[in-house]
């Protein structure tokens, strides 16, 4: 139809569509139900693979062994790089959950001023310069995509705790001595020759029940450090020297690695024990 015929039969010119149309306050933009059920099927997955890799390092902490068998270290390697495409795609689901978010309130937000299209205000619409609902939202979603990616990505990726304790726990069933790869030692943790000190600093036993500080990440039995807690009246400073932090029992957490660290040296020692009395 030309503008001739257009104008003639009282119908906006169809043949030049605006660049911006806005979108109908009757339609609801909803994404939700899908992209939650997504997400939980990822945290299902997730948490599969947590339960699988604690069990397996519950196995070969036993099994010392098994841990220098090279299809051992093959499916470790495996179970961290599933764990860590599985997490990705959990965050760049979240990443487009939040992107039709805020793409959706800019709408909501742009209905308090923009028209409905009607055939009336059709060619009002072409000299509208806005965003269309399409194009917000992909701007929106790149922008995002690109916050949590590269080394932003591989920051959240070693805060998440599942993920630190199977990578942790799987250098400890072969170094249980030895300090994590990005770890510090801390002098009153290590011993000569950089080695972890796998023993309680109050009583001097290996740990049986550790939990670590959250203050100052220093590593006490729980029954000896609790009950030098609860004697004392005044607040309770670290034992550990030069460590200026006060430490009360809500400080304290389980040291899951610790735990293992101590099993997986005790079960070295005697084996190597009950070798040399073997040779005898």
């Amino acid at each position: 139809m030309s503008s001739t015929e257009a104008a003639a039969t009282g119908l906006p010119n169809f043949k030049d569509f605006p660049s911006y149309i806005p979108v109908h306050a009757d339609i609801k933009v909803n994404t939700d139900s899908g992209s939650l059920l997504l997400l939980r099927e990822l945290d299902e997955k997730l948490q599969k693979i947590k339960d699988d890799a604690e069990s397996l390092i519950e196995y070969a902490s036993e099994r010392s062994h098994l841990v220098q068998n090279d299809k051992f270290q093959i499916y470790c390697s495996n179970t961290l790089k599933s764990y860590e495409q599985i997490y990705s795609a959990k965050v760049k689901l979240q990443a487009l959950q939040s992107a039709m978010k805020n793409t959706h309130r800019e709408l909501v937000e742009g209905r308090r001023s923009t028209l409905t299209l009607t055939l009336s205000n059709y060619d009002s619409c072409k000299e509208l310069m806005k965003r269309n609902f399409a194009d917000s939202f992909s701007e929106n979603l790149d922008e995002l995509l690109l916050e949590k990616s590269g080394a932003h990505l591989e920051g959240l990726l070693h805060r998440d705790p599942a993920f630190s304790y199977i990578k942790n726990a799987l250098f400890v069933l072969q170094n249980p001595e030895d300090p994590l790869q990005d770890e510090q030692v801390d002098e009153e943790l290590a011993v000569e020759g950089g080695k972890i000190s796998l023993k309680d600093p109050l009583s001097l036993n290996y740990y049986s029940d550790p939990v670590v500080s959250k203050k100052c990440m220093h590593v006490f039995e729980r029954e000896h450090i609790v009950r030098q807690i609860r004697a004392t009246r005044e607040k309770y400073a670290c034992p550990v020297t030069g460590c200026n932090a006060y430490l009360t029992e809500s400080d304290l957490s389980p040291d899951k690695l610790m735990k293992l660290r101590v099993k997986v040296y005790m079960g070295r020692a005697n084996k190597r024990e009950h070798e040399s009395v073997v040779r005898i």
